[in-house]
């Protein structure tokens, strides 16, 4: 009894150093566990998070598409070079200028005639004796002209009842009393052709025209068309301002300005061949 009670106690005795090594071994941390290559723990997910620092690589890749944009914007500076066309299109102003004065100094192709005292300076030629009922300037290179436009800016100063702007045409070289002329009286608004003949004799041509009225002293765009035995008057573009005359005493002659009984001032002058 003694030996099957001993043989128990070493079966018992081995069956138990068995399970306490299966035991240990389950219990006990390996190497792996302690250099964590293995492990399922959450420090290895500390590594999904190098994952996250690939995605800001991703966004930096976005940064450089915006780089591309900006290549497209040299394309809009090709767009500016199309507006430099424009200025191009500039030349065909293709107008026939005579001549041209700003009256910044005076120029030697004018002429001056008659009473009146003509000055000009910085940018205005003026006649400032206001009781003068001839003060003429005709520009003498243009003494054999025939057909042009006349275009001035006037003002008046101290008007009178009997004041007027006037442009001269068809001025004679040879005797400057000859010419004939478009006046406009801005107090009233009368508009009437006339012509002058030697000895600084005037006569009118067809009827008075008259506008409205307007401030006497404002500024106000004169022109004249001459055009053969037909001339054509007009003030600040206005159709109501606008008549005619027919008449073939003078076929030739320069163009010019003048004033009656009135102190003025003109701002710019231009004859366009037609």
């Amino acid at each position: 009894m003694f030996v099957s009670g001993l043989r128990r106690f070493r079966w018992v005795t081995a069956a138990s150093a068995v399970l306490c090594a299966l035991g240990c071994s389950l219990l006990s941390p390996s190497r792996d566990d302690i250099t964590g290559e293995y492990s399922p723990k959450g420090s290895t997910g500390g590594g999904g998070g190098s994952g996250g620092a690939g995605a800001a690589a991703g966004t930096g890749a976005a940064a450089g598409a915006g780089a591309s944009g900006g290549a497209s914007g040299s394309s809009g500076a090709s767009g500016a070079s199309g507006g430099g066309g424009v200025a191009g299109s500039g030349g065909t102003g293709g107008v026939n200028v005579l001549f041209e004065d700003e009256f910044d100094t005076e120029k030697a192709e004018w002429q001056i005639a008659g009473d009146g005292n003509w000055q000009t300076a910085m940018g205005v030629a003026g006649q400032s004796a206001p009781l003068a009922s001839h003060p003429v300037r005709w520009v003498s290179t243009l003494g054999n002209a025939t057909d042009y436009i006349v275009e001035t800016r006037a003002r008046g100063k101290n008007p009178q009842g009997d004041s007027a702007l006037q442009i001269i045409f068809r001025v004679n070289p040879s005797n400057p009393s000859e010419f004939y002329y478009c006046s406009y009286h801005p107090l009233n608004g009368e508009m009437y052709w006339g012509i002058y003949s030697d000895g600084w004799q005037s006569s009118d041509l067809g009827s008075n025209f008259s506008t409205p009225s307007n401030d006497p002293t404002a500024w106000f765009v004169l022109h004249v068309d001459v055009q053969g035995s037909k001339f054509r008057c007009w003030v600040d573009g206005q159709p109501d301002a606008d008549f005619q005359v027919v008449d073939t005493t003078y076929k030739t002659g320069a163009p010019g300005l003048k004033s009656f009984h009135f102190a003025v001032e003109h701002d710019y002058f231009r004859v366009i061949g037609k």
